[in-house]
């Protein structure tokens, strides 16, 4: 286990959404599986405001190779779902 993705994400908690995206939807295309990783599951912190944007890439991480990246991935979605219905 590596504490690379914890601390990354604790390091975002409060950043600027229309930075923050772009960076990530741009990370979910890293090499390294850690930076994947972090990017899928912050994403699904964006809540519905922004799933527009954020959905269609974190349908491609579930194609992901590495089965972590895929497991972010959907539960971003079910995140992103969750904060939709409670509009």
């Amino acid at each position: 286990f590596s504490a690379f993705p914890v601390r990354i994400i604790g390091m975002l908690r409060g950043a600027d959404p229309e930075v923050l995206i772009p960076l990530m939807l741009e990370a979910l295309k890293d090499e390294h599986t850690d930076i994947r990783q972090v990017a899928a599951e912050v994403l699904g912190c964006v809540g519905n405001t922004y799933s527009q944007l954020v959905v269609p890439s974190l349908l491609m991480a579930l194609k992901d190779r590495d089965k972590w990246v895929r497991c972010c991935a959907v539960k971003s979605l079910g995140q992103i779902c969750e904060a939709d219905h409670k509009v």
